[in-house]
């Protein structure tokens, strides 16, 4: 059966081409265009050339007549074609606009192609990348999952260098307060020491004006008993014995009776510069505690205000974390060295003046 249709269909196009090959003489024979008939002209004309069909020799076409140039001969159609001429633009007309309407589908159908190709790449495309969500998303949900970990890991090792942190302040707070202590005892004992000393220079001025007195009143007592003993052998009688003479008085001139009374009195003034001099060093020490008692004040008012702050940013830092911010690095801790800075030198400096003193 499919030979049969593969020989009608190769008779048909013999046909209709000898058909058109024909028409196309007659209208060349008349001299009358296929423009002129009333059916075309409306529709674009087309030249159609003659066509001689060549094609490969069949065995049913051993047959059939050829010429010198072993071309096949087609029959010529029977006269009655002739008479067909007259409405041959018609149905070349009609031939034509199926001709025209099976090509001007194509560039549509090769659009339509190339959709089809793009369609089915995108589709692989979008396989492709749905094939590679899935691991995407568990590596996201295994990001996140350790971002979280480490977040907690975070905060846990946060929270204990902020506990450390406040150990480390209560530790430097307690060893400040011993200082303190330290140093109120060593002025308590310095204190001490200079009220010996004006107790001692107190008693060695004193002890300076008993033996000034001592000495004067022996002074005069023994003047006393020499005017007394040179009365009464004047006045009465050869009874008198030089033995009898007060000895316990000590005959002293009057230049050094004077240079004794002079020496007693510079004493008694060294011993009273030296007592002002203990009450200037007192008084001195005093005004020192006290500005130490006000940079002490206000190194604690500041080491309360960077705790303060120190507190806030560890609240801050905690909230931030909460919410998933992230940790928020704080600036209080280099105040905390100065502050730790300033006082280290300020209780260096007190050592120093401590040890010049003593």
């Amino acid at each position: 059966m499919s030979q049969v249709a593969l020989l009608q269909s190769e008779h048909n196009l013999v046909h209709q081409t000898n058909r058109r090959n024909e028409v196309n003489n007659a209208a060349e024979e008349n001299k009358t265009p296929l423009s002129d008939c009333p059916q075309s002209k409306d529709i674009p004309m087309r030249t159609t050339p003659k066509i001689r069909i060549i094609q490969p020799t069949r065995h049913w076409q051993m047959a059939m007549p050829r010429n010198q140039a072993n071309e096949l001969l087609i029959p010529r159609p029977p006269p009655t074609l002739f008479v067909e001429a007259k409405h041959s633009g018609t149905m070349d007309e009609v031939h034509r606009a199926r001709d025209v309407a099976v090509v001007a589908p194509m560039p549509l159908g090769d659009e339509l192609e190339g959709l089809r190709v793009d369609l089915a790449a995108a589709k692989s495309r979008l396989a492709a990348t749905a094939a590679e969500i899935p691991p995407l998303k568990s590596l996201i949900e295994s990001t996140n999952g350790s971002i979280a970990a480490r977040q907690q890991e975070e905060g846990k090792k946060q929270a204990a260098v902020d506990e450390l942190r406040l150990r480390a302040d209560q530790g430097r707070d307690e060893l400040r307060r011993l200082l303190l202590e330290l140093a109120a005892a060593r002025d308590a004992k310095y204190a001490l020491e200079r009220r010996v000393s004006v107790r001692r220079q107190a008693a060695r001025a004193l002890q300076l004006a008993e033996r000034a007195v001592a000495a004067e009143t022996h002074a005069l007592a023994w003047s006393a008993a020499a005017a007394a003993e040179q009365l009464n052998p004047r006045s009465g009688g050869a009874d008198y014995d030089d033995d009898d003479a007060h000895h316990d008085v000590v005959a002293v001139p009057a230049r050094s009776y004077e240079e004794l009374r002079h020496r007693v009195e510079d004493e008694e003034r060294k011993a009273d510069a030296r007592v002002e001099e203990a009450e200037a060093l007192r008084r001195a020490a005093k005004a020192r505690r006290a500005a130490a008692v006000g940079r002490l004040e206000a190194a604690r008012a500041r080491r309360r205000e960077a705790a303060e702050s120190r507190r806030r940013d560890v609240d801050h830092r905690r909230g931030k974390m909460e919410t998933g911010k992230g940790p928020v690095k704080s600036r209080s801790w280099r105040s905390c060295l100065v502050v730790k800075k300033k006082l280290g030198a300020f209780f260096c400096k007190e050592r120093k003046a401590s040890r010049g003193r003593s």
